[in-house]
C-alpha cells in the first residue's frame, strides 16, 4: 500500500477514534455511561478500529490488483 494511502487511512482512523472518545467522555459526564463500563467500551472501540482498518487495507489491495499495480 502506498505511503499516501496509509497516511490517509491512519488520519481517518485517528479522527474517528478521537470523535468517539469525546462522545464517550460526554456521556460519562452526563451519567449515561458508568465509568466502570469504559474499559469494555474502549476494548470494543479498538477492536472496531482494527476491523475497519483491515477492511480499508483489503479494499486498497483489491483496487491495486484490479488496476494492475503490484
Amino acid at each position: 500500500m502506498s505511503e499516501r494511502v496509509e497516511k490517509t487511512v491512519s488520519e481517518h482512523r485517528d479522527s474517528a477514534v478521537g470523535a468517539l472518545q469525546t462522545l464517550v467522555e460526554r456521556l460519562v459526564r452526563m451519567d449515561f455511561i458508568l465509568p466502570k463500563d469504559l474499559e469494555l467500551l474502549n476494548a470494543k472501540l479498538h477492536m472496531e478500529v482494527a476491523v475497519r482498518t483491515i477492511e480499508e487495507w483489503e479494499k486498497a489491495v483489491v483496487s491495486r490488483q484490479g488496476s494492475g499495480v503490484s
